[in-house]
This record gives C-alpha cells, structure tokens and sequence, in this order.
C-alpha cells in the first residue's frame, strides 16, 4: 500500500494556495486522490483534501500548471 506523507501543515499551505490563486497543480490533485482513497490522512487531513476536490469538480479551483 502506498503511502502518502507530507510535511507538517503542508496540506494547509496547499489549501491557503489553492483557495487564493484559484489553481491547484495536477499532480497534487492526483496524489490528494490517492491519499484520500488508501486512508493515508488523518480525519482533518481528509476533510482538507476532499474540501479541496469538491472545490475542483465544482470548478471553483482549476487544476492545471
């Protein structure tokens, strides 16, 4: 099983990013995908990331370079 780890409050940082520049670049989407999906978070990193996706299918962040 994969596992995915990040730096302490680096998940925070992505979100702040994301949420201000509106872009969020597609190998972060992918790996927040990846660690949602193999319980590699704990209950508030995962509510980050899937704050994050939602944020993504709805189009109100861009997932691109």
């Amino acid at each position: 099983m994969l596992n995915f780890q990040l730096f302490p409050n680096a998940l925070s940082e992505i979100f702040v990013s994301a949420t201000q520049n509106g872009t969020l670049s597609p190998s972060i989407c992918k790996s927040l995908i990846v660690a949602t999906q193999n319980n590699s978070f704990n209950e508030e990193e995962k509510d980050i990331a899937k704050r994050l996706l939602w944020a993504v299918k709805k189009g109100k962040i861009q997932v691109g370079a």
